[in-house]
């Protein structure tokens, strides 16, 4: 099953721009796709956030 999201980038917030420069501008040699850094992004946030947490 896919499932699909939306995210809304306010390029004047330093820190969402900065988020949206670096979905459009990685090295597509590194990184698989935008879809596979968001993905691995999140996990990671999340991760982190539960082992601070417990």
């Amino acid at each position: 099953m896919v499932k699909m999201t939306c995210f809304r980038f306010n390029l004047d917030n330093p820190e969402h721009a900065k988020a949206w420069h670096h979905l459009h501008d990685f090295d597509r040699d590194r990184v698989k796709s935008g879809n596979t850094a968001v993905i691995k992004a999140v996990n990671e946030y999340f991760d982190h956030e539960i082992l601070i947490h417990q």
